[in-house]
Formats: C-alpha cells, sequence, structure tokens
C-alpha cells in the first residue's frame, strides 16, 4: 500500500554476491560480500507487506523474527513478511538477509519531535576528545571552523 503520493520502484534480476534477487518489493538498503558469508539489507516501511524471492536451492532458517512466511519451490525460495520495529533475519545458504522496518510512530515521539523544531534556543556545541593528530583545537577541545568546513 502507497500512501498520498509515494511511488516504489522494484528490483528484479539484481545481483547479491553469487545469488540473484529474482524480485523484491521492499528498498535494498545494500548487500556485502564476505569472506564466509553475504549479507543483504532491506527496508520496508510501516506496517507494509513486502515479498522477495531468491535463486537458490538452499532451505532458509529463520534466525531471528516471527512475522516471515517461506515457501521452496523450483529453484526459488520466497520470503514474505510485513515490516514492523522488529527486525527479522533469514539465512538462505550462506545469504544473511536482514529485514528492517519503520515502527509507526507514536503520539509522544511526535511531540518530541515537534518540540525540536520549534524550539528556538542555539544547539549546544558538541566537544570532542583531542587526540593526537585530530583537528581539534587543545584549547577548546572543538574543530576549528575551518577544519569543519574541509
Amino acid at each position: 500500500m502507497l500512501n498520498g503520493r509515494d511511488s516504489k520502484i522494484h528490483v528484479v534480476d539484481y545481483p547479491v554476491g553469487d545469488y540473484k534477487l529474482l524480485y523484491s518489493t521492499a528498498e535494498v538498503f545494500t548487500w556485502k560480500k564476505f569472506h564466509d558469508k553475504t549479507v543483504l539489507v532491506i527496508y520496508g516501511g510501516a506496517v507494509e507487506t513486502h515479498e522477495l524471492a531468491v535463486i537458490t536451492e538452499a532451505k532458509p532458517l529463520i534466525i531471528e523474527g516471527t512475522n516471515v512466511i517461506s515457501q521452496t519451490g523450483n529453484g526459488t525460495t520466497t520470503l514474505q513478511w510485513q515490516a514492523s520495529s522488529q527486525r527479522n533475519i533469514v539465512q538462505v545458504g550462506d545469504l544473511y538477509i536482514y529485514m528492517l522496518g519503520e515502527s509507526t510512530p507514536s503520539p509522544t515521539h511526535l511531540a518530541g519531535v515537534h518540540q525540536s523544531l520549534t524550539d528556538k534556543r542555539e544547539p549546544k556545541t558538541a566537544t570532542l576528545p583531542t587526540t593526537t593528530g585530530s583537528p581539534t583545537s587543545p584549547a577548546t577541545g572543538r574543530i576549528p571552523r575551518t577544519a569543519a568546513r574541509s
């Protein structure tokens, strides 16, 4: 489901290390192939139902989360889930799929965001610890304006 003027681009035939993502209705954040595994991070908006399919003979193993439905057949593993604040992690062979979602903001959360946007006070300046080779000023512990711009 899309809200308002949202639009969505779905990936198809997307290479992920030694695997191919046949399709995904969730957004691909990133992926990385490591020595012993490949990690795929995908994201869905609040309360969206998503599905992806990976070309593989491997059976899925749900490592974390409870709202993932999986189906395997014809050389493809299909995963379906509803995005929420709880992450899901599924292993398919040596591919680890992290399914992330945005939680629906609570009224108290929105009130805090509104307050921070309307607060007219000067922002506090963060100080950084002084270390060897750091661009911070030894006198103040802050990054000089010229160093902050480069």
